[in-house]
């Protein structure tokens, strides 16, 4: 019978990348109706598993956004793009903070 302990030792050396992995592929084994340290161990795969599906689909979410924001400045404002240190996202900062009024900068 695995344990918490077993449970922690397992996931302990993953880096986060791993661990997720390793938590979404926790099944769902509701079947098991017994008490006791099972059912909390069950109990504990079951919300680990669940975090960890959530921290993919949020991942994928930013991934998504930050590519749209990214084809926004370079559509709207590639020149800002071509200067060093000005990435996507602090180009989109620049735009947004300039809005209407691009004498602000």
């Amino acid at each position: 019978m695995l344990t918490r302990t077993d449970l922690r030792e397992e996931l302990a050396g993953l880096g986060n990348p791993e661990l997720f992995r390793t938590c979404a592929r926790f099944a769902d084994d509701s079947k098991n109706d017994e008490g006791g340290e099972e059912a909390v161990l069950q109990a504990t795969r079951n919300t680990l598993c669940l975090l960890a599906q959530r921290i993919g689909q949020l991942t994928e979410q930013i991934q998504d956004l930050e590519r749209r924001l990214a084809l926004l400045a370079e559509h709207h404002a590639a020149q800002l793009l071509t200067v060093v240190g000005i990435g996507p996202d602090t180009a989109v900062t620049l735009l947004i903070t300039m809005g209407d009024n691009p004498e602000r900068l």
